[in-house]
């Protein structure tokens, strides 16, 4: 996936330039020594990572991904991508055609059945799935082999390294919510006020709400991985 030209050491510079934060050193502005560089990494992802749900409780699909599940006869549960962050929505594949999506069971239809032999009785078309935990569970268990497919939001991926990009997929406006966020950040370590960054940075989250609700006016705006 693309990316942009920002690198964590980057944001990090101009958040510490926000908040007054910056010392010369050999001619290269540089973090103070009351900020070191893995807590700045530290502090980008939490700004991130606030971003990433504000933008997906405000737009459902905004960031969307689809897995292929192979199901196994009489196998009620399978794990759950390693990225998963929300539900979205999950349909039976047969003769290479998508189904109507399968509907969410509760967990008291499980005490319906006569026996559990009773449970390996369904065509996949027409078994229910729930998601708890890190499983999927289906119900009742397909009585043969199939394939699902499933739409789901993946969680935010953090960087580790001061080089590593910020991913493209968050709309343009995102450096300065990042960066202001950061800055107060640097304000309140030192027990400063942080009153006038937080402010920008409320605007700024506006601005990037508006700006991914217009994206697109005739249909909502989805990244499909």
């Amino acid at each position: 996936m693309p990316t942009n030209h920002f690198t964590v050491a980057d944001i990090a510079l101009a958040a510490a330039f926000r908040a007054d934060m910056l010392v010369n050193s050999g001619g290269n502005p540089v973090l103070t020594d009351f900020i070191e560089p893995n807590v700045a990494a530290a502090m980008i992802n939490l700004e991130l990572a606030a971003l990433w749900d504000v933008l997906v409780s405000t737009y459902e699909d905004y960031c969307i991904k689809h897995i292929k599940i192979d199901v196994k006869a009489a196998q009620e549960d399978y794990p759950l991508p390693e990225d998963f962050y929300k539900f979205r929505k999950i349909f039976p594949i047969t003769n290479n055609k998508r189904g109507e999506a399968l509907r969410k069971f509760n967990l008291e239809e499980l005490g319906h059945a006569d026996t559990l032999d009773a449970l390996s009785l369904s065509p996949l078309d027409q078994t229910k799935y729930k998601v708890s935990g890190w499983r999927l569970w289906l119900y009742p268990v397909p009585a043969s082999a199939g394939q699902l497919e499933m739409w789901y939001v993946p969680q935010f991926k953090p960087m580790t390294n001061l080089e590593d990009r910020v991913d493209f997929r968050f709309p343009f406006g995102w450096e300065d919510y990042v960066i202001d966020g950061m800055a107060a950040r640097f304000l309140e370590k030192e027990e400063s006020d942080s009153t006038p960054q937080r402010r920008t940075q409320a605007a700024a989250l506006q601005r990037i709400l508006a700006m991914a609700e217009d994206r697109d006016v005739g249909e909502p705006f989805q990244i499909i991985g």
